[in-house]
């Protein structure tokens, strides 16, 4: 009689602490088996294998949407600064060839930038005018209208002597907030590029 009761009052504590969530850890070997225990593991197997509900991926479409509306924005600066650095890197690379050209061949050569093809070209200094080079290193890719390219007191040209000097200039190369400035240093013709405006 005791045992029976001692059964009933097992089982009894065991549904209350199936109710109360207390019976989440899996019976011993030698845990008489409760068929209560049993079916909530059932229940909760089978909420598990059911999946997401439509709140849960709502939430995380609402989390996705915030990430990509804060990150997008930087994305955009970061390819707008590296497209500006590149055009400014691209232009101090010309001009530097342009001082290669003239030592090497004894001649004077010009940069020139031309605003309305938005190129930067090179051509040699005659008597008659400019010269034209061909080749396709002596022209910069076009660029785009977004990037403004000015030189102060108006330089449109850059002229390097055969002597190791040239005109002194300083180009600005700028988009939005991301700026930069070449520098070309009239005794040597040394080139220089600096992030910014020039001070």
């Amino acid at each position: 009689m005791a045992s029976d009761e001692f059964r009933v009052t097992n089982e009894l504590v065991f549904k209350q602490r199936v109710r109360h969530g207390l019976c989440g850890l899996p019976l011993a070997d030698d845990t008489p088996v409760n068929s209560a225990y049993h079916s909530t593991l059932d229940t909760r197997h089978s909420t598990l294998a059911r999946g997401f509900t439509l709140i849960e991926v709502v939430l995380v479409a609402i989390v996705l949407a915030i990430l990509l509306t804060a990150t997008v924005p930087r994305f955009q600066q970061a390819a707008q600064r590296l497209h500006t650095e590149q055009t400014a890197v691209d232009l101090m690379q010309l001009l530097r060839y342009a001082h290669e050209l003239t030592v090497a061949q004894g001649e004077a050569i010009a940069w020139v930038w031309d605003s309305d093809t938005r190129q930067a070209r090179l051509a040699r200094v005659a008597d008659v005018g400019r010269q034209w080079l061909t080749e396709p290193q002596a022209r910069s890719r076009a660029i785009d209208d977004e990037i403004s390219i000015e030189g102060t007191q108006d330089v449109d040209a850059v002229t390097f002597f055969p002597d190791g000097t040239s005109e002194p200039a300083t180009l600005h190369v700028a988009s939005g907030r991301n700026a930069y400035t070449l520098t070309v240093d009239a005794a040597t013709s040394q080139v220089a590029l600096s992030a910014g405006p020039a001070p």
